[in-house]
């Protein structure tokens, strides 16, 4: 079992027990910290963190420990499009997937999305969305990019403001000074 209190305790990871994804800071400048492919140091960072809790690497893009299986995504061969699947918002599952925070906030959108006419986000899907910011800011301007022509760019678009100006609050009071990985 993922100990989600113990990973949250943790000052650059962030998970939430309504998703199997796991995130991890890097910069909130987004330079190494693009949509859908983890920088190195987020990489090193994760499968150090795992390793100490007892998994072991078994490829390169898998950690298992007593039948749970932490995933590292491969990006979108486009990297301009999503790479978002169904899985990434199915609970019921012994699978983890390590993502970024862009990613994370994508699977927040795609599990709260009621359908494409409704733009509303639940008190639960913002709470988790300033959850998720105050410890992993993720990069919306590019989640609105990809989505533009989606099904989410109508909840995306209503909710974009809301959630940047959330953002930009959360960057100057806390990440000013905060070091990448």
């Amino acid at each position: 079992m993922i100990d989600i209190a113990a990973i949250n305790k943790d000052k650059h990871l962030f998970v939430d027990a309504s998703l199997p994804l796991i995130t991890v800071y890097d910069d909130y400048y987004y330079f190494s910290n693009d949509y859908d492919v983890l920088s190195h140091g987020q990489r090193n960072y994760l499968i150090n963190y795992f390793t100490k809790q007892g998994f072991v690497q078994t490829s390169g893009r898998v950690l298992t420990l007593d039948g749970w299986r932490l995933e590292f995504i491969k990006p979108n061969r486009l990297l301009a499009q999503s790479s978002f699947q169904p899985a990434f918002i199915d609970k019921e599952s012994d699978r983890c997937y390590l993502i970024t925070p862009t990613g994370y906030a994508q699977a927040i959108f795609y599990q709260h999305q009621v359908s494409s006419a409704d733009t509303a986000i639940s008190e639960k899907a913002f709470n988790l969305f300033k959850a998720l910011i105050d410890k992993c800011p993720f990069n919306l301007q590019w989640l609105k990019d990809v989505h533009i022509n989606t099904d989410l760019a109508p909840i995306i678009n209503a909710n974009f403001n809301l959630l940047n100006d959330y953002q930009a609050q959360v960057i100057e009071e806390k990440f000013k000074n905060k070091r990448p990985l």
